[in-house]
């Protein structure tokens, strides 16, 4: 009854370690010069090779791990939908640099500001998993990109995909630890899954960081309310009063602090 079982985990595993094996050696291919002609072939050796990988197992062997998935739990066919999506966005990165390698502009400044404007006007119009895949193929191309994972990050909040969400945003939050935009993104999650304590500390973080922000002073004030942390509650009531006297907020701010144990 479980015959099934053991190839579609076997075609999982496959996935994974191809999909991870492609990421690693992506960089390696975009960088290549291709200012000569065996550089370009080279490159353009690797870039088919790939593709080929990409192909005969994100591909053919995911559709297979799909209709075997049908059979299972929903978080499994998800996953398995999932390790298809990422494939296939592997798949057509591969596809664009062997197109462009032969006009070489492969992964050029112009390229990268195309696949973002993209990734962008997809998550406008809501087509949030062809927005994804750009977003994908783009840090392929830039690794580094902390605004891109940052936008990857809230991509997958809009989706309600908070564990991808929480994984991205920490990413960032380790290319730029000064960025207080992320840090609040991190608060939030943390939030969410009713880890108040931590959330405290990022948002306490993100208003040392940019201490006129009422946006992030309010996540400190509300965050240190539910943890009982009367200090900190009181520094942000202090620093909102600064930034805005009038804000509308401050009265009730005022009465639940006030009715905190001392």
């Amino acid at each position: 009854m479980l015959n099934w079982l053991l190839p579609l985990i076997v075609l999982v595993v496959s996935i994974v370690v191809i999909v991870f094996i492609a990421l690693r050696h992506l960089n390696e291919v975009a960088a290549v010069d291709v200012a000569t002609d065996a550089k370009r072939a080279k490159r353009d050796q690797k870039i088919n090779m790939y593709m080929k990988r990409i192909h005969r197992i994100g591909g053919d062997k995911t559709k297979t791990a799909q209709k075997a998935a049908g059979s299972v739990s929903r978080g499994m066919k998800k996953s398995v939908k999932g390790l298809y999506k990422r494939a296939q966005a592997l798949e057509r990165h591969y596809k664009r640099l062997q197109k462009e390698s032969k006009q070489g502009v492969a992964g050029t400044k112009e390229v990268r500001e195309n696949l973002r404007k993209e990734a962008e006007d997809l998550i406008e119009k809501g087509s949030f998993t062809a927005a994804e895949q750009r977003l994908i193929e783009l840090l392929s191309l830039d690794q580094k990109n902390s605004d891109v994972y940052e936008i990857l990050g809230n991509l997958y909040v809009k989706m309600r995909q908070w564990d991808q969400a929480k994984q991205t945003f920490q990413y960032a939050h380790a290319l730029v630890p000064d960025d207080a935009s992320i840090v609040t993104s991190l608060g939030e999650l943390a939030m969410r899954d009713g880890a108040t304590n931590e959330a405290v500390a990022f948002f306490n973080t993100a208003v040392d960081l940019k201490p006129h922000n009422p946006k992030y002073i309010d996540f400190l004030i509300e965050s240190s309310i539910l943890a009982g942390e009367r200090k900190l509650a009181l520094k942000g009531l202090k620093l909102l009063k600064q930034a805005n006297a009038d804000n509308k907020k401050i009265p009730e701010f005022e009465d639940r602090v006030q009715a905190m144990p001392l």
